[in-house]
This record gives C-alpha cells, structure tokens and sequence, in this order.
C-alpha cells in the first residue's frame, strides 16, 4: 500500500530530527507529532475519492533564538471502496517544507501556531466504473496551516492541526489543480 513508502520516509525524517537533537542538543529546539484526520479534495476528478483518512507526521526544527522553526511534513491519505457494488479508491503523498511559528497563550498551556510553505505531492484514483477518470499524477504547490496544541506536561501536548494546500496535478487531461482541506488531531513530543 502507499502508506509503506510514507511510513519509511517518515522514519528517515525522524532520524535527521533526533541526530540533530543529539549533536547540540542545548541550542536546537524540536518537536514531531503524529496526526490522524481526515482530508477533502475539491478536484473535480475525485468523484466520491474525495473524502479520506489521513495520517501525518508534522515536525518543527529551529533553533531556541530563531522566531520560526522549520517545518517537515509528511502526510498519507486514502480511501479504499475497491470490494464495493461501484468500486473505486483514491490516494495521497504529500511533503510540506516550510516555516512555523508558534505563540504561547498566556499561561494557560495553549500554545496557537500557524506556518506555510512549498507543498511536493503524489496524488492516484481508480475508478471501476469510469476508468477514464482513474489516473496518477505528482505536483507543486503551495500549504498554510493553523493548530492549536495544549501542553501536558514539558514533553508531551495534545491537539489539533488544520491546513489547506493547493497542487497543480498533471493527471488525465494535462489540466488538474487539486486543492484540498485536511483537519487532524495531534499528539505531539516536544524537545
């Protein structure tokens, strides 16, 4: 399945971000947090593919004294109806590189942040019924998210992620921009 190739991705990310984290530990700042949601895509050519589970991988790298932290995001999304009456099945990859700024609310243990960047992405749909729509295709484009996260205790928060991005997909006609929206809910271990 496609989420394979996204969980290996996501463990070498995960590697870069913890040797970083042991090589100066004192001035680099981090967190990685694993989403589960769901996504919505506005393409046309989704037909009923257009609503799927998601899951991510949403890391902050940076510096204590920089005013933004990197961002890695990795995201998988799909929905499989290929044992259904009208079979048909829809996929997503997405990278998200960019920048993330966070903002603690008072001392109430919320924590607001918002980020935006470049968007790489892999988008595929099989249609049973209408084949000619099914296709694959890898685009560019752009992501601007929002969260809200709240802070357990030094280590671990819980909360949620909400992000648009916007790809032009060669798929079928050569034509396609596939935008979608995508909620999560986190859990997140800072360090």
């Amino acid at each position: 399945m496609k989420n394979a190739s996204i969980i290996k991705r996501s463990a070498l990310v995960l590697a870069i971000l913890g040797q970083a984290h042991i090589a100066n530990a004192e001035d680099w700042t981090g967190s990685v947090a694993l989403g589960l949601g769901s996504k919505e895509l506005d393409s046309r050519l989704w037909q009923r593919a257009d609503e799927q589970d998601s899951i991510s991988l949403i890391a902050d790298i940076g510096k204590a004294s920089w005013p933004v932290s990197i961002a890695v995001d990795l995201h998988g999304t799909g929905i499989d109806k290929s044992d259904s009456a009208d079979p048909y099945e829809g996929y997503t990859a997405e990278l998200h590189l960019g920048v993330r700024r966070a903002w603690d609310i008072g001392g109430s243990g919320f924590q607001f942040y918002a980020g935006g960047g470049l968007a790489f992405g892999y988008a595929e749909t099989k249609f049973g019924a209408n084949p000619e729509l099914s296709g694959d295709g890898r685009g560019t484009g752009y992501w601007a998210g929002l969260g809200l996260r709240y802070r357990i205790n030094q280590q671990f928060s819980v909360g949620t992620d909400f992000r648009y991005a916007d790809f032009n997909i060669k798929h079928i006609d050569d034509s396609d921009t596939s935008g979608s929206r995508q909620f999560s809910i986190t859990a997140t271990y800072h360090w």
